[in-house]
């Protein structure tokens, strides 16, 4: 699972997870239908892996969420039951996103 933790803007990172700033989690399978997510977010300086931890600001989030929002809107190829896993890795993460900026931090994200 790659877990997420929201964490102040004003603090750079942590060693170790802070369990009560646990907002959400992704599986490897729903990281991977998000592939082309991902990729998007790489053209936009954003790097996020599944095997290593990685640390967002609150403004990094915004961009994530506005890359978000036009992946959701793209046409996906895929049959009906791949489009439902890739509509809720969307949904969680976006979720994860929200839940962190609604109390004006950024993430941290760690892989258990």
């Amino acid at each position: 699972m790659l877990d997420f933790y929201s964490i102040p803007d004003n603090i750079d990172s942590w060693t170790e997870p802070v369990e009560d700033k646990y907002i959400g989690s992704l599986s490897l399978e729903e990281f991977d239908v998000l592939g082309g997510y991902w990729t998007k977010l790489t053209a936009c300086d954003l790097q996020l892996s599944f095997f290593e931890d990685a640390r967002w600001k609150s403004s990094n989030l915004c961009v994530a969420l506005e890359q978000l929002s036009a992946f959701a809107d793209e046409n996906f190829d895929g049959n009906k039951k791949e489009r439902e896993k890739i509509d809720n890795a969307m949904a969680k993460i976006k979720v994860i996103f929200e839940s962190s900026l609604t109390s004006g931090e950024g993430i941290m994200s760690f892989c258990d």
